[in-house]
């Protein structure tokens, strides 16, 4: 059986308890809990709860559609889809990606809305820490797994 050296080892620990590599994961741990709150905020149909996770001047780029642009056009998109009696939406996120600067942050995952499953695709949501130190949504873009619009 083959040992990492104490060097290694000892840099290794350094880097892993660094307070740099301990803000980066508290910031993707952030992320994650937010995205979760954003999905229960969905499927609980609470839109103020949902929107105040957006940065005043969010954007969203849905497929086949023009951009939407600023929370209230944003609030008018989303009481679209919750609209629908069927409507739930489940996220499965794949990474959580921190820039070292630590004020922006993306977002990949897959996801699934209604019930029975209506919709799949993926996403990528770009966010940004507001001047309180809550990351935020800028930009939302998703496309569905269907084929192309026409």
């Amino acid at each position: 059986m083959k040992y990492a050296s104490p060097i290694t080892f000892c840099l290794s620990l350094f880097i892993a308890l660094s307070p740099e590599a301990q803000e980066l994961e508290s910031d993707e741990a952030a992320i994650n809990r937010v995205d979760a709150e954003m999905v229960t905020a969905l499927n609980t149909r609470d839109v103020g709860r949902w929107l105040s996770h957006f940065v005043d001047d969010a954007e969203m780029w849905p497929p086949c559609a023009p951009r939407i642009v600023g929370k209230d056009e944003i609030r008018h998109e989303i009481e679209l889809y919750l609209a629908s009696p069927t409507f739930v939406v489940a996220h499965h996120i794949e990474k959580v990606v921190v820039a070292k600067s630590a004020d922006l942050a993306y977002v990949t995952y897959t996801y699934e809305m209604g019930d029975p499953v209506t919709e799949a695709g993926k996403d990528v949501t770009l966010y940004r820490r507001d001047n309180d130190g809550a990351w935020k949504v800028a930009i939302d873009m998703w496309n569905t797994d269907a084929p192309p619009c026409g």
